[in-house]
């Protein structure tokens, strides 16, 4: 009965151990991330993807960097130059599907979230497009960021 008591005391220790290390790693990614720049939580979706993918957008001098919500790394999935990123108007989504839902399957939200189409011109010249999904008040400080580019940097 003893060894059975000592064992499970000893896997609830681990499980604890890894729970508690998940937040500390999370936090301290957190931490990193927002050293260069001012993060913010939205949600990114591709064209012809349903799925939201939640994560952090980082808004630093001369980009725009997504990362996933969750994960060790600080490396970004996508990287914005200032110049290239072109924000829509903001309309209900193209998508088929109902907008309230739409927005709602964004989640991460607190309030309704506002549902920006993003164009990004890639390095290689394609033209890319997608969604993100971010909260009024940072919605606002990223179009202000986007528009107050150096004069005649961006064309007219």
């Amino acid at each position: 009965m003893g060894q059975v008591l000592f064992t499970a005391e000893v896997v609830a220790g681990i499980c604890l151990l890894a729970v508690l290390s998940f937040l500390l790693l999370t936090y301290l990614r957190r931490r990193t991330l927002s050293r260069d720049g001012e993060v913010i939580v939205c949600s990114l979706r591709g064209m012809g993807v349903d799925r939201w993918r939640p994560g952090l957008l980082r808004r630093t001098d001369v980009c725009l960097e997504w990362y996933p919500m969750f994960g060790l790394t600080t490396r970004p999935s996508y990287r914005w130059g200032r110049l290239s990123v072109r924000l829509g108007n903001l309309a209900p989504s193209d998508r088929p599907n109902d907008a309230e839902t739409d927005m709602a399957n964004a989640g991460l939200f607190s309030g309704q979230p506002v549902l920006v189409p993003v164009e990004v011109r890639g390095a290689d010249g394609q033209l890319r497009t997608g969604e993100l999904a971010l909260a009024p008040a940072p919605y606002t400080a990223v179009r202000a960021w986007v528009e107050a580019a150096p004069p005649g940097a961006r064309p007219v």
